[in-house]
């Protein structure tokens, strides 16, 4: 396996944890005070974790310069891209001069492709016929006959001839040699007129992300279909934030053959867990694949650090089990082993921790999250109470606020904030030896509990940590509590926010 220590640095509790070969006495000793602090975290205590990242759409203007990061789109996402030049003008309208204002626009790596266009914070449609000038498709609106666009996707072989035609000759020329291989960017043309146009325009564009490699989708590596890793023409975009996560493990190579991301190979990444894990995401779920996620990604990330805001977006967990990465999502797993109070050895240490600490207690949730309907930027949902959590909790309200920059989707961000709740309140941890047979458990597999001592029948427990003693032949694990009923909620149906597109007065 190829290291990838650097790839992932210190990366903490919140993914899990490796299985381990130590002592008993030094297992017992080290792992029952993480217990009691931080390995067995809740979704949403990993999810309340401090990230400095801003909400919302990442390049939050026009950026200009040649010291800024390039990046891309991971499903489906809007940026404000980067200029490639200043704005350029051109032509003559009536008795105007220079009536023509041209952007040219990088919005990030070849695959994309321009979903919609967001101009002077108005979502807007384009019509069908182009410009005859070669301006592109035009926009439609209160800004027809004054804005036009056309875009490239990254595949270009030559450079685009109007802007070639119109400023060859210009301070700044462009020539037959400026084709942005490589790139997708955006032309943008825009007819003075100070009835529309106050000043600059701003513009934001909608994208649907580059293709991703999903091996359900190759029949060469365990699923069904022409998609093959050595072979991107084959792969596909996708919105399923594991399909992203495996991507980003494997490494996504960019323009100029830098791989961004990590460099596992297929056998560190067990197709069966994976497929698993992204099957669950596209699990139908109110009208909807019940996982979805999208990112605007900055090749200047801590490629982990994007994992971390794709894991928010499902509930999701990472582990590394002996030198393979297993990933979970949402509900836990059907059990892979039952035990009972027998199954205990009592002459080991036993750890058990009942209750959090008051400061991680929660029983009501807040989140932002970058809202399509209001042009992308950070919206809150409507807070979610849980009144008879809160009658446990002495009447008191006691409130999560997440901050979920990974997905766009208003309902499912409602969903993942009460799962998140429900299954912070299962706060039973153990740490327990079991004999030789449980060697077979990794971190994250689930098991069932029937305890006579505990009061538990049949109680679920998701596997945090294992250590297996060479000596005794026993194995040490840490366990947290899951319910799949944390997991089951109703459809339901979202007011509609109100809309961003301003109201002008009728023409006197």
């Amino acid at each position: 396996m190829p290291a990838v220590a650097g790839f992932f640095g210190a990366i903490g509790s919140a993914i899990g944890a490796a299985v381990s070969a130590l002592g008993t006495g030094g297992f017992l000793a080290s792992i029952g005070g993480r217990l009691l602090s931080s390995v067995a975290l809740s979704a949403l205590s990993r999810a309340l974790a401090p990230k400095p990242k801003q909400p919302g759409v990442r390049t939050t203007s026009t950026m200009a310069g040649g010291a800024n990061a390039d990046g891309f789109i991971l499903g489906w996402y809007a940026t404000e891209g980067q200029l490639v030049c200043p704005p350029m003008s051109h032509g003559k309208s009536g008795k105007t001069p220079n009536a023509y204002l041209t952007y040219v626009i990088e919005v990030g790596a070849p695959g994309q492709s321009l979903d919609s266009l967001i101009l002077d914070g108005e979502p807007v449609t384009l019509g069908a016929i182009p410009h005859p000038d070669g301006y592109g498709l035009p926009v439609q609106g209160r800004f027809e006959g004054c804005a036009w666009v056309k875009y490239y996707g990254g595949t270009q072989t030559t450079a685009d001839p109007m802007l070639v035609a119109q400023y060859a000759s210009y301070a700044r020329p462009w020539t037959a040699a400026h084709v942005g291989t490589g790139i997708a960017y955006a032309i943008l043309t825009f007819k003075f007129d100070r009835e529309v146009y106050s000043g600059f325009p701003k513009v934001r564009f909608v994208l649907n992300g580059i293709a991703l490699y999903d091996p359900r989708k190759d029949s060469t590596a365990g699923g069904a279909g022409a998609q093959r890793w050595s072979n991107p023409a084959t792969w596909a975009a996708s919105v399923n934030p594991m399909v992203m996560i495996y991507n980003i493990l494997r490494g996504i190579t960019l323009p100029g053959g830098h791989v961004w991301g990590g460099e596992c190979e297929a056998e560190d990444l067990p197709y069966a867990r994976w497929a698993a894990a992204m099957d669950d995401c596209d699990e139908a779920h109110d009208g909807a694949a019940r996982y979805r996620a999208g990112f605007e990604v900055l090749v200047e990330d801590e490629p982990y650090s994007v994992i971390e805001e794709l894991l928010t977006t499902c509930g999701g967990q990472l582990a590394e089990v002996g030198g393979e990465w297993v990933p979970a999502v949402g509900a836990p797993d059907l059990p892979v082993m039952f035990i009972t109070d027998d199954d205990v050895i009592v002459t080991e240490a036993d750890e058990f921790n009942p209750f959090p600490s008051p400061e991680a207690t929660y029983n009501g949730v807040s989140a932002t999250f970058p809202r399509p309907s209001s042009v992308w930027e950070p919206s809150e949902i409507q807070p979610i109470y849980f009144p008879a959590l809160e009658a446990e909790d002495g009447g008191r309200r006691l409130m999560a606020s997440l901050q979920i920059n990974a997905c766009p989707y208003a309902k499912q961000v409602r969903r993942v904030a009460r799962e998140a709740v429900r299954d912070s309140r299962r706060w039973r941890r153990h740490s327990i030896s079991l004999p030789p047979e449980a060697s077979v458990l990794q971190p994250l597999d689930t098991i069932s509990w029937t305890s006579a001592r505990n009061g538990y029948a049949t109680k679920l427990f998701e596997v945090v940590e294992v250590a297996r003693d060479p000596r005794g032949a026993s194995v040490a694990v840490v366990l947290r509590e899951r319910d799949p009923s944390d997991y089951d909620f109703a459809a339901e149906t979202l007011p509609t926010p109100p809309s961003v597109v301003p109201v002008r007065p009728a023409s006197q």
